[in-house]
């Protein structure tokens, strides 16, 4: 985004570096610092022992330009440039013709070199005719500048523009409407719309001001109306993928009918059978079954008949979850109508701040809320090093079910408070739940101190070495309500 105007018109310049050498002649040059590399100010002390600033803000790939006669107070983070002219006085300010370039002069040997090239722009501190200092020291060529680089010669075109530019009146920033994104432009003539004054720099100070603020504005309006679109996206993405998981769910055999099949056929199940063929009688037509070998027929039906109180548990937790994540969606949409019609930074603010708390409340893992304890768990191998590595504290609580894969679990501790015991066991069930012994009657569980937890060189993502842990027993369960 770079602002297309007048402003850096080589005879505004010009003006404007006229205005600035009946002001600063002989005033004294009291200091610069920088508060970024795009951000510098330039003080003076007038004949009139007044204060005087430049401040030239590098931003849009534009150059803005601000005048002010305020005291100048350094902030912490000012780091002061051209300390070598410090307390010099301002002999001359000498504009250089047909360029966009003017130069204050402090003796025979040093002068402050202003060269307004828009986004390119720089102040240059010339000693013995050689570039000794920069204010953006990035633009590397401009190390290797000398006075005779801002000689020009008078172009042909030169007299058309005077014909355009220079007629008599104020100096205006007016409105443009014709250009809808970047509505400020820097004008010379007599018309009355929009500020208007005499004096160039106050018209320059106030186009900057304008711009500067209707630029940001435009950038943080495009990042909130990016970011919630990115919302609505992810939010109807999950939207269908819970509601796919819910229609599968739902409509295939429950775990409750299957335990019921395998006791209506003990008599015909063997144990150490690894699946069976039995008739379902609630839909008349063969069913094939997964058994575990090591589990007798009574045991098997008994583990169906676990995982259909986690069935249950699951429909009622996705249900809630498309419940509010439509809620979401439609306040997303609501609000991203609203930013695209906002006029200023002010009705930005209230996005602004959901955005923050969304950021600060969106976690990219499982989450469950068990007796005032965030448990937050891993989705896959990469997310459980995330969770492990980058959002564990060291004396948060890490479980993982003992010696098979699963998703790392984290109890977040809460300071000056004992994680109790059944908010313990509810992560280890929440550890063994996510595991490969979700369907086993107990998984052993361990836990320890994240600060326990390594990740030597050449583990596979997700694989971490613990050295020091205890066990618990459980079974592999979700918590009946995540409150």
């Amino acid at each position: 985004m770079s602002l297309k105007s007048q402003h850096q018109h080589v005879h505004f310049i010009h003006q404007w570096s006229e205005k600035l050498r009946a002001l600063l002649t002989h005033a004294v040059f009291n200091g610069a610092y920088t508060l970024s590399k795009n951000e510098l100010t330039l003080h003076f002390y007038t004949q009139e022992n007044t204060h005087f600033n430049i401040q030239i803000k590098i931003d849009f790939q534009t150059c803005f330009v601000f005048f002010d006669n305020q005291e100048m107070f350094k902030r912490a983070n000012a780091q002061p440039v051209f300390t070598n002219i410090n307390g010099k006085i301002v002999k001359d300010i000498v504009h250089h013709d047909y360029n966009r370039s003017f130069e204050m002069q402090f003796n025979q040997t040093q002068s402050l070199v202003f060269k307004m090239y828009d986004g390119l722009a720089n102040v240059l501190l010339m000693e013995d005719e050689k570039v000794s200092e920069l204010f953006r020291e990035d633009i590397k060529n401009d190390w290797l500048l000398t006075h005779a680089d801002f000689v020009r010669y008078e172009p042909e075109w030169k007299k058309s523009i005077d014909n355009f530019v220079f007629k008599k009146g104020c100096y205006s920033v007016i409105k443009n409407n014709a250009d809808g994104k970047l509505p400020f432009v820097l004008l010379m003539n007599t018309s009355n719309n929009g500020f208007c004054t005499e004096n160039i720099l106050e018209a320059y100070h106030d186009f900057s001001k304008q711009n500067l603020t209707v630029l940001q504005f435009i950038k943080r309006q495009q990042e909130l109306i990016q970011g919630f679109n990115q919302k609505i996206i992810s939010t109807k993405k999950y939207i269908l993928q819970a509601q796919s998981r819910l229609f599968t769910i739902q409509h295939d055999v429950s775990p409750e009918e299957i335990g019921h099949i395998i006791m209506a056929n003990l008599g015909v199940i063997q144990k150490g059978e690894t699946h069976v063929v039995l008739q379902d009688f609630y839909r008349d037509q063969p069913l094939s079954i997964q058994l575990k070998k090591d589990l007798s027929p009574q045991d098997n039906a008994a583990y169906y008949y676990r995982k259909s109180k986690n069935r249950n548990i699951e429909i009622a937790q996705l249900t809630n979850q498309i419940n509010a994540h439509q809620n979401n969606l439609s306040n997303y949409e609501m609000n991203l109508e609203r930013i695209k019609q906002a006029q200023d930074t002010r009705a930005l603010r209230p996005f602004e701040q959901v955005e923050t708390k969304t950021k600060l409340n969106l976690i990219p893992f499982k989450a469950f809320h068990v007796k005032g304890f965030d448990i937050w768990v891993g989705k896959n191998a990469s997310n459980n090093d995330l969770l492990t590595l980058k959002h564990a504290h060291k004396n948060d609580t890490w479980l993982h079910a003992k010696d098979v894969s699963g998703s790392h679990v984290v109890i977040k501790q809460k300071p000056g408070k004992t994680i109790p015991t059944d908010v313990l066991k509810q992560a280890a069930e929440i550890a063994a739940y996510y595991s490969k012994l979700k369907g086993s009657k107990w998984v052993p569980v361990i836990y320890t101190l994240k600060k326990f937890i390594r990740k030597p060189k050449g583990f596979e993502p997700g694989q971490v070495a613990v050295d020091k842990e205890e066990i618990i027993m459980v079974e592999p369960k979700l918590p009946e309500s995540n409150s």
